[in-house]
């Protein structure tokens, strides 16, 4: 199956995502920064510390965005199984092997093959109904 990304929509969560993350780190670093640059006492329950954890969060939030969106673009699904780059290389499940599918938030799609998983978003796709009915197709036979 071929699998051609939706463009507007992988743009629309990197730019939101983007947006968003930069607003939460960027906003709390730029009112912590403000003051301590003026001289005086930090407020708001904030310190340097917790400053650095929040923006560390944040780019790590923005890596695994960012991760999705890669993998998303490398996802292949065929007549033998579905297949996603993961952080330890390449993981594949065969049809044959998937346990259980849970949809979630009506968005995506977990499918497990004992304790392996593979998250597929089928909006990131051109033809989103195009993944639904394989992976129906694939999936419902056993």
């Amino acid at each position: 199956m071929d699998l051609r990304l939706n463009k507007l929509y992988i743009a629309f969560v990197a730019v939101a995502g983007t947006a968003a993350l930069l607003f939460i780190g960027g906003g709390i670093t730029a009112q912590v920064y403000g003051q301590w640059s003026q001289g005086l006492p930090i407020t708001g329950g904030f310190s340097w510390p917790i400053v650095i954890g929040i923006d560390a969060l944040c780019f790590l939030a923005a890596l695994a965005m960012y991760w999705k969106i890669y993998a998303d673009s490398k996802t292949t699904i065929d007549t033998s199984g579905i297949s996603r780059p993961s952080l330890r290389g390449q993981q594949h499940i065969a049809w044959s092997d998937v346990t259980d599918i849970k949809i979630v938030g009506g968005v995506g799609f977990h499918l497990y093959a004992g304790r392996r998983k593979i998250v597929i978003s089928p909006h990131a796709y051109q033809e989103p109904e195009a993944v639904i009915a394989a992976l129906r197709r694939y999936t419902c036979t056993k």
